[in-house]
C-alpha cells in the first residue's frame, strides 16, 4: 500500500495534480509516465462537462432524495467562460457530497473540492442522477493551476480530440 501511495504521489507530481487526483485516477503502468495531452485526454472523455468559470455563490437547497427530514445539499453556482466539452450555458449548478441538516449542522466530506465564491476554476465534472458534480477524484483545479493545461484542452478540440454531445 505504501507502494501505491509513493506511485500517486510521483505521477502527481508528474502531471501536476494532487496527490488525492492522482490517487482517484488511473495511473499509467509501472515505470510509464503519462504525458498531459494523454491525460486530459482521458480526464475529457471520462467527463460529461469541461469548461471553466468563476464560483458565484455556494448555496443548499432541499436535498431531493432527503427533503423531508429538512437536510439540504450543497450546490455551487458557477459563471461559465469557456466550454470544452458538454452543453453550453452561461449558469452551471455543482452539486456536492456535503449536506446542511435541519438544526443548521454542516456535514462535509473527505472528496469534495473546497471551492469559494470569488474564484476562478477549471473544472471536469460528470454527471449522477441528472445533475453535474466535481470532486477532488476530477483535475478539476484554480484557473493558476491550469494554464498548461488550458492549452492542452484548446488544441485537442481544434484537433478533434474528443467528440462532442
Amino acid at each position: 500500500m505504501r507502494f501505491v501511495f509513493k506511485a500517486a504521489a510521483v505521477f502527481a507530481l508528474a502531471t501536476g495534480s494532487g496527490v488525492a487526483d492522482a490517487a482517484c485516477n488511473a495511473m499509467p503502468g509501472s515505470g510509464e509516465f503519462a504525458s498531459l495531452k494523454s491525460v486530459v485526454k482521458l480526464a475529457v472523455a471520462s467527463s460529461a462537462a469541461v469548461f471553466n468559470g468563476i464560483v458565484t455563490a455556494i448555496e443548499y437547497i432541499p436535498a431531493q432524495d432527503h427533503a423531508e427530514s429538512g437536510l439540504e445539499s450543497q450546490v455551487v453556482r458557477v459563471a461559465a467562460h469557456s466550454w470544452w466539452k458538454g452543453v453550453e450555458s452561461r449558469d452551471v449548478t455543482l452539486y456536492t457530497a456535503n449536506h446542511r441538516n435541519a438544526a443548521g449542522d454542516i456535514g462535509f466530506e473527505a472528496h469534495e473540492y473546497p471551492y469559494e465564491v470569488g474564484k476562478s476554476y477549471l473544472i471536469y465534472a460528470y454527471e449522477s442522477r441528472g445533475h453535474l458534480f466535481a470532486n477532488i477524484c476530477t483535475r478539476t483545479r484554480t484557473i493558476g493551476k491550469a494554464n498548461d493545461e488550458i492549452l492542452v484542452l484548446d488544441a485537442l478540440k481544434a484537433e478533434g480530440g474528443w467528440s462532442q454531445p
